[in-house]
């Protein structure tokens, strides 16, 4: 089954404040599909997301610029703390374990690290904060409109999981993933991939691909399938923290991006412009109620309460390693 492409233009108005353009019915009927997409897959292809071309392209822009700077000038940025800017150098990432390092360098650029030193690059600071605002509200309203598809108690759940975003104790981030090119030279290790096969640890992760392609999914008979890259649409996937507290009905789906086989599409740099949400680090992730009560009685009792900043530190901790 294809991973559907859903319309979101009427929950959103990113261009305005006014909330009151927002019909609830419409919120409802985009969210029923989102959580039949997420149910299913994991993912969905959202259109009519809100946020211009010329914006994604110009971060894109912004962000190669700081990958086009020495490594010891980008080094000046490696970092374990989740509160201030990160650069990830090539073979620091293992989303497998036991496998081979991940193909890529990224840098990470958490919400609340606008008040810390930032690289020499022209913008780079203002385009990526103006960015971060526009990714932050599409996915509050992505969020407010799964809990009225889901038909829970209390619809704004997921919503007030994410009021801290842009504090320290929040780990939502922008983050760029560049895929440089691997000259003909270097051996690709047996099951090395440019990003292993993992799930995301947050809420909802956005992404914004540039098209080059390789993102893979896993379907439930354990085989891989592409994840097709259609023009103007964003990627959207559940995370391990929104799995968790909607008690497995949202699917946090095994994903990885793979090296191409064809040494000319190696040769071609790739970066991936990504906005992981997260819920709050004191958010208490446990199970949700629903108006419907087949469906409550069909949530998962015996759940165990955790936090949310626990939960994420329990994996991340194995997702990188600078030794």
């Amino acid at each position: 089954m294809e991973i559907p492409v859903i319309n979101i233009a009427k929950i959103l108005s990113l261009r305005s404040e006014n909330e009151s353009n927002i019909g609830y019915s419409d919120s409802v009927k985009v969210g029923e599909k989102l959580v039949k997409s997420f149910s299913t897959h994991g993912f969905a292809l959202v259109e009519n997301h809100g946020i211009p071309k010329e914006n994604i392209d110009e971060i894109r822009s912004l962000s190669y610029k700081f990958f086009a700077c020495d490594l010891d000038y980008k080094m000046k940025f490696l970092s374990k703390s989740g509160t201030t800017l990160c650069y990830d150098p090539v073979g620091s990432q293992f989303a497998t374990p036991g496998r081979p390092f991940d193909y890529h360098e990224c840098f990470r650029v958490p919400s609340c690290a606008y008040d810390c030193d930032w690289p020499n690059i022209k913008e780079l600071k203002t385009k990526c904060q103006q960015f971060e605002k526009v990714c932050n509200k599409l996915l509050l309203r992505l969020l407010t409109s799964i809990g009225q598809g889901m038909g829970l108690k209390d619809s704004q759940l997921f919503l007030r999981y994410h009021k801290k975003i842009g504090h320290s104790t929040n780990t939502t981030r922008l983050k760029f993933v560049h895929y440089p090119p691997i000259p003909d030279d270097v051996v690709i290790q047996e099951y090395q991939l440019r990003v292993g096969e993992h799930t995301d640890i947050g809420s909802l992760t956005i992404l914004f691909p540039d098209g080059v392609g390789g993102l893979q999914i896993k379907r439930r008979d354990g085989s891989f399938m592409d994840v097709p890259y259609i023009p103007g649409t964003a990627i959207v996937n559940v995370g391990d923290m929104l799995q968790y507290c909607s008690g497995k009905r949202l699917k946090s789906t095994v994903h990885r991006v793979v090296i191409p086989e064809e040494t000319t599409n190696r040769a071609i740099s790739k970066l991936t412009v990504g906005y992981f949400g997260c819920m709050d680090n004191e958010a208490e992730l446990r199970k949700v109620e629903f108006n419907d009560a087949e469906l409550d009685s069909e949530t998962t009792k015996s759940m165990d309460f955790i936090k949310a900043g626990d939960f994420f530190n329990k994996r991340f901790n194995g997702f990188v390693n600078y030794e």
